[in-house]
């Protein structure tokens, strides 16, 4: 198992998870956030079938909500059951008594106690949770059958199973918001990327010791002598193998570690240095 503590939300790996979770943000039965094949996510569990209320969508495997004039469904537009005061048709909807009109504009049926209630809206619309119908769904929520269901609370958007972006203090991390980036990752603008250092070093000079392939390893702070991983020699120093090197007093470019190619003004070249 794998905890990364410095994460807004710990955050387990696959193996650490429950036997039927794909991933997780704890090691119970109630911290899944998305389900191995046959099983559904519902409240952070994965079931082998969906609670009533709900039914399983296949192609997230989670388990969505009916539409609220539903007591059971099979999708969203096939209800098996009706709440009181709601008739089911011969399409399997459930249709709201006559007598009441709807004051929302692109609803199929309303409350039977508030007719500015609305619980399900026409085709190609989708119910907000004020009650109300829209052509497209606000930030931070996402569509799923007819409805708009809100992010989690550190999402500025996703989809049914995870955050695509995040507000301005967090970093994206495997479809998860962190205010921190995790062990192992570094943060780059909005995101959290794999640390290029292989290895910190706990004495002098301080900071990475070795990183990874393609990325090099420099003194990025002459006064501290810390070092660290960058795609290109800054300049004043040299490619060295993995390496860059710094260049010989007063250059500000250089052929090696120990010839120089251009000087700083007042500095004349000469031999390869700069007098």
């Amino acid at each position: 198992m794998v905890l990364n503590s410095t994460a807004a939300v710990s955050y387990y790996y696959c193996t650490g998870c429950s036997s039927s979770c794909q991933s997780c943000n704890g090691s119970t039965n109630y911290n899944c956030l998305s389900c191995n094949l046959g099983f559904f996510l519902s409240n952070g569990m994965c079931l082998a079938g969906c609670p009533q209320g709900t039914y399983a969508t296949n192609l997230t495997r989670t388990c969505s909500p009916c539409p609220v004039t539903c007591t059971n469904c099979t999708s969203f537009s096939s209800c098996g059951g009706c709440v009181t005061g709601y008739t089911l048709s011969n399409t399997n909807q459930c249709n709201s008594p006559s007598t009441i009109v709807c004051n929302v504009n692109y609803c199929v049926s309303c409350s039977a106690i508030n007719s500015s209630q609305c619980l399900q809206c026409i085709t190609n619309y989708y119910l907000l949770s004020n009650g109300t119908c829209s052509i497209t769904c606000p930030n931070a929520t996402y569509a799923q059958t007819g409805q708009c269901i809100n992010c989690p609370s550190t999402c500025t958007s996703c989809t049914p199973i995870q955050c695509t972006s995040c507000p301005t203090t967090y970093y994206l991390y495997q479809g998860n918001c962190y205010s921190n980036c995790p062990t192992a990752t570094i943060a780059s603008q909005t995101i959290c990327i794999p640390d290029p250092c292989l290895y910190y070093s706990t004495v002098w000079p301080n900071g990475c010791s070795a990183c990874t392939a393609p990325y090099l390893l420099a003194t990025t702070n002459i006064t501290t002598g810390n070092q660290s991983c960058v795609s290109s020699c800054p300049a004043g120093t040299v490619q060295s193998g993995s390496q860059c090197l710094n260049c010989p007093f007063n250059c500000t470019s250089c052929q090696t570690s120990t010839s120089c190619t251009t000087c700083n003004n007042n500095t004349y070249l000469s031999s390869g240095l700069c007098v």
